[in-house]
């Protein structure tokens, strides 16, 4: 039963829906995440043992926003289904389109085995629910650099749960038992795109997190193998896999707060293939910990390389894949260089289609 769970959420992760454009450190965890509608994707990040699927379904229609040109320019109620209309519906004027959406996201993690069916299979499961302001689709950046306001913003906030599943080794029993601790929390997620701090067709974007967590030290605990030698010799021993970690397990407040600045690069043509190469650049910092130690601290910055370009009419952020470095301090050490690969992928945009939530806000 655990399996053809683990496996349905695998499923769900390639091949129905992910409302999610989420960026990731060499550990997995978020630099730039934007919510979207009605987007096919997967995540692609360096946790390789998890698979993820979230779905954003929109809570409210969407709002055209564009610029005033008279008097008679501006949202009024439609007395005929008792929502709001603008008077005008040129499209010349058009900015950005907003919605707000509701989130829901399943994940399973530690499926290295799930392939091979061992019997050694002991997945992770998380669920988490939230809300978001979406920015739909960018209209017109000509006319959004017209805005008196110097930022436009999307934001989320996500409640989760997740269930761990780890052997825990008792040195004074010398056995180890499976422990499955529950941890819970909240991620505040805030991004605001400015049309003035660059010229041209440069976008700079400030994105901020902020997840704070009631869970386990699990993290902090000392990984062991059974002491079973797979090989050994005078000068070398092997042990195999890790089995699991040694300690007592507890109850902590664990802590992240990330910062990044991507900036979207004036898009490169590629006429051989008639398409072009959208290339952002995302410089971030982030600070993680338990609440009564010192917090490790990390730094890097990623290339994206997504299809199409985002300084265009109606355009939308576009999912891709890149490669990032970063280094992470930890008790007054850096680490060495962590090099990977990281992204999304959208399905829906290998094919060709047409975009209701686009048609649907026109």
């Amino acid at each position: 039963m655990t399996k053809t769970i683990c496996i349905t959420v695998l499923i769900l992760a390639t091949t129905m829906a992910s409302g999610q454009i989420n960026y990731t450190d060499s550990k997995g965890k978020d630099i730039f995440t934007v919510y979207q509608t009605k987007s096919l994707s997967f995540p692609i990040s360096p946790a390789a043992t998890e698979f993820k699927a979230t779905l954003t379904t929109r809570l409210t229609e969407g709002i055209q926003y564009y610029l005033p040109s008279g008097p008679n320019d501006f949202l009024v109620e439609d007395t005929s289904n008792g929502g709001f209309k603008y008077r005008t519906q040129d499209s010349s004027k058009f900015t950005v389109a907003k919605s707000w959406g509701a989130i829901m996201s399943l994940k399973t993690g530690g499926i290295t085995n799930v392939l091979s069916n061992s019997s050694a299979f002991n997945p992770t499961y998380g669920l988490a629910l939230g809300i978001s302001n979406n920015i739909d689709v960018f209209n017109n950046w000509d006319n959004i650099r017209r805005l008196n306001q110097l930022f436009i913003r999307t934001f989320s906030l996500t409640a989760f749960v997740n269930r761990d599943n780890v052997k825990i080794y008792d040195t004074l029993k010398r056995a180890g038992s499976r422990q499955r601790p529950v941890s819970a929390g909240l991620t505040f997620d805030h991004t605001v795109f400015s049309k003035k701090l660059l010229p041209g067709k440069w976008i700079l974007a400030i994105s901020f997190s902020a997840t704070a967590e009631y869970g386990w030290n699990t993290a902090d605990l000392v990984k062991y193998q059974d002491n079973k030698p797979i090989y050994t010799d005078p000068n070398a021993v092997s042990l195999g896999d890790v089995a699991g970690r040694i300690g007592n397990l507890d109850r902590q407040n664990n802590f992240r707060f990330r910062l990044s600045v991507p900036v979207f690069v004036p898009a490169i043509d590629l006429p051989v293939i008639d398409t072009a190469l959208q290339l952002t650049v995302i410089p971030y910092y982030a600070s993680f910990g338990k609440a009564d130690a010192s917090f490790s601290r990390q730094t890097g910055v990623f290339l994206n390389i997504s299809p199409g370009r985002f300084y265009t009419r109606d355009a939308k952020l576009v999912s891709g894949v890149g490669i990032g470095i970063d280094w992470i301090r930890t008790k007054e050490k850096w680490s060495g260089r962590n090099v990977y690969v990281a992204g999304t992928l959208n399905i829906q945009e290998l094919f060709p289609h047409k975009d209701e939530a686009a048609e649907k806000i026109r």
